[in-house]
């Protein structure tokens, strides 16, 4: 079970906090100074549910459009469950874990390395979704039970399902 502290190893940065507003509804509260480092880039996040005694991380994602906009996507499209069953899930989630007491706090890492392959730019951010993905099998992803192994040989290096 990854933690907290597993998100800062990887370099992320706590981006600020999902909350009930004063009619029980999810909202989010950037920290000072972070919403304009999220605005039109490339980041890997992860959900991390914070109790008194420990932290968890529920769900990491990737995203190429601006941070802020997925996380109004979370915050809003919850109401389209057939067509955004990922909004659904983890809006549901997160209201869930506010409505027990337990804090809810995004990290991210900023995909700004300029990492080329052949010319071409490599989406750090996606490599690094599918790797923590396998690696913390957060429950909000739907990895309970079922993973990804990370298989390398010499000359290439590859995520393989596993069927459980």
């Amino acid at each position: 079970m990854a933690s907290k502290e597993d998100c800062v190893k990887c370099e992320m940065v706590n981006r600020g906090e999902f909350t009930l507003d004063k009619d029980g509804k999810v909202q989010f509260d950037f920290l000072e100074n972070q919403k304009a480092k999220t605005d039109f880039a490339i980041h890997v996040y992860a959900l991390v549910e914070v109790t008194k005694n420990e932290s968890c991380v529920r769900y990491v994602g990737e995203t190429t459009n601006s941070l802020t906009t997925r996380i109004d996507q979370y915050l809003n499209g919850y109401k389209y469950e057939a067509h955004q069953s990922t909004n659904f899930k983890v809006h549901k989630n997160t209201l869930e874990s506010l409505k027990k007491g337990h804090k809810v706090i995004l990290m991210s890492l900023l995909d700004d390395l300029p990492v080329t392959w052949a010319g071409y730019k490599i989406n750090l951010a996606k490599g690094l979704e599918s790797a923590l993905i396998a690696g913390w099998l957060p429950e909000w992803n739907g990895s309970k039970g079922k993973g990804l192994q990370l298989s390398a040989s010499e000359n290439s290096v590859e995520l393989i399902p596993l069927l459980i």
